[in-house]
């Protein structure tokens, strides 16, 4: 975590800032930076949780690895000069980057809180932005540069920002993204290195290394990288941490059982339900509402990769969508090679129900059809699937959605190029917003369990996204498998009955065994979302419905599914109680 001011005045004012505040530093242990105008040094002071290293002479701190070739990658860059403060956000999820300006300062910092604090101290307290809330509430991704307060700003991924007293200048960074041509060898045999390269470069010299381990494709595979890594001496301990539970048709564990044995390792299980003495921590977190129901088995997995002594705690995340690919980038070659591509996809193995029909409809005809429907219609689609998903949305609520629509609408949902394929992983699947959410999870008080563990994402390390980006979307379904090119490139390196699974597991049953319903402040939330309501963006009587039927599903994966949206929303109620109070 860091903080950066440009204000005017001398030596004074800086000592001055400097004590207003050190309270945020004492209390979140991250390095506070303050710099006068007309002073280029970068000072820093404190002991932070996340790796930090100054590039002498330049005045410049890296957060999280940089590219191979020295660029920002998938980290945060800010550097002080005389002016202002230089911040440029990697691709696809550098740390969260806020900020705020008036004529006598700026302030920029990784967490909202400690922007938030800074403006407090300068009398500038901001009103909450109503469309934020509304966006967070109805799991909506938050929109651009906007935060929970007017007057706040957040980078968004790829933005390199200059900022100074009075002001702001935006510019983003990124050479255009070339086409590549690989036989499905060469690209699996590429992708395997990168990915050894990437895991090399984003744990960025830790020697205590822990991974939360599912059984599936992609953290199995981040599983043999870091296993190589160990082989060859870069990693003094490795533990590897597994929810443990049953899941209806989708069951984790005989994957993970034969994981331990090609590898000679003993995971050390999670268990869903012990999460439930988390679950009020995980309502807020780093100051802002935390609108993912998987918050408390995360501060659990972080919490237990602590206690182990674990320097980060590594994941697959982002597999999904960055080693697949949008499969409707398929229907960009279907007139270049008609017949090959309606029998790929045909052939098409994904895991998830599916006939061929459907996939002739969802990967091919509707996204050619798609440019040619009036917005009109587009839009009472997107509204329909929306309001389906969150039926309890008041006149404010659907304002929003209407307006989120209609953006979405006019949006070309099907990259035709290198470039549009990597624009579409960076923004539309909201790793953006993940990068944020993974900060809130890292620098929680000290006091939180979960403080003080990094979490490392290998597969959204800015390389490996950006070469995967550039292959053709059918290689990536190499031999008409989903994640096809994927499982070649762990060909050797994870065992077959893993690499080549056909399910897919969820954590629904996770999500209902946890309990984050149970506590009593939580049950105050569900009741009457009072804040919300009085905002317009919940409506109180389909709201008592649908939490009713939550109350009532018959079965923990039913109750962990249907509970993903009501839980967003009471976090964000609990937040804006919790404000209300202090601003009392």
């Amino acid at each position: 975590m860091f903080v950066a001011v440009v204000h005017r005045g001398g030596a004074v004012a800086a000592e001055r800032l400097a004590r207003a505040l050190s309270p945020i530093d004492d209390q979140w242990r991250g390095p506070l930076v303050v710099t006068t105008s007309g002073d280029a040094a970068l000072a820093s002071r404190g002991g932070s949780q996340a790796p930090v290293s100054a590039v002498a002479p330049t005045g410049a701190l890296q957060f999280g690895a940089p590219a191979s070739d020295g660029s920002v990658g998938s980290g945060t860059r800010v550097a002080i000069g005389p002016d202002g403060i230089r911040v440029v956000r990697g691709v696809p999820c550098g740390q969260s980057v806020y900020l705020a300006h008036t004529d006598e300062f700026a302030v920029v910092a990784g967490r909202f809180d400690v922007v938030e604090a800074a403006t407090r101290q300068a009398g500038r307290g901001g009103d909450v932005d109503r469309d934020w809330a509304a966006g967070t509430a109805l799991l909506l991704r938050p929109e651009g540069h906007r935060t929970a307060q007017r007057g706040i700003e957040r980078l968004v991924a790829g933005e390199e920002r200059d900022v100074f007293v009075g002001g702001s200048r935006r510019r983003f960074e990124g050479a255009p993204l070339a086409e590549q041509a690989f036989s499905p060898d060469e690209a699996a045999e590429a992708l395997w290195s990168i990915l050894r390269d990437a895991v090399r470069r984003q744990l960025a010299g830790a020697r205590r290394v822990a991974i939360l381990l599912s059984g599936g494709l992609d953290s199995s595979g981040v599983l043999a990288a870091l296993i190589a890594e160990a082989r060859g001496a870069s990693i003094d301990e490795l533990r590897v941490l597994t929810w443990h539970f049953s899941a209806a048709g989708n069951d984790d564990r005989p994957y993970v059982d034969a994981l331990a044995k090609a590898y000679g390792i003993v995971p050390l299980p999670l268990l869903p339900r012990d999460a439930s003495a988390t679950a009020q921590d995980g309502l807020i977190l780093a100051g802002l509402p935390y609108p993912m129901l998987s918050a408390s088995l995360e501060i659990q997995a972080n919490a237990y990769a602590a206690s182990l002594g674990a320097d980060v705690l590594v994941t697959g995340a982002g597999g999904d969508e960055v080693l697949a690919g949008p499969l409707q980038a398929l229907s960009q070659v279907l007139f270049r090679a008609p017949l090959a591509t309606v029998r790929h996809v045909l052939a098409l193995e994904v895991p998830w129900p599916t006939t061929r029909r459907g996939r002739l409809l969802d990967y091919l005809v509707r996204p050619l059809l798609r440019p040619l429907l009036p917005p009109s219609l587009r839009l009472r689609g997107w509204l329909a699937r929306e309001q389906g998903w969150v039926s309890w949305t008041g006149p404010y609520g659907r304002a929003y959605q209407e307006r989120r629509g209609r953006a979405e609408a006019a949006r070309r949902m099907v990259p035709r190029n290198a470039d549009e394929r990597l624009a579409r992983v960076v923004s539309h699947s909201g790793f953006d917003t993940y990068a944020d959410f993974r900060t809130q999870l890292e620098y929680a008080l000290p006091t939180h369990a979960a403080s003080g563990v990094r979490r490392v994402d290998p597969l959204l390390d800015a390389e490996l996204v950006r070469f995967l980006a550039s292959l053709p979307p059918k290689l990536l379904q190499d031999g008409a498998l989903h994640r096809g090119l994927w499982r070649r490139a762990l060909r050797g390196h994870v065992p077959d009955f893993v690499r080549l699974r056909r399910t897919k597991g969820d954590l629904d049953g996770a999500f209902g065994l946890s309990q984050p319903y149970s506590s009593a402040e939580f049950q105050e939330f569900i009741d009457v979302p009072r804040e919300l309501v009085a905002l317009g963006i919940v409506n109180a009587t389909p709201w008592v419905t649908y939490r009713d039927a939550v109350r009532n599903a018959p079965d923990d994966e039913k109750r962990g599914a249907a509970l993903g949206f009501i839980y967003a929303a009471c976090t964000v109620e609990h937040w804006l109680r919790a404000r209300k109070r202090a601003l009392r």
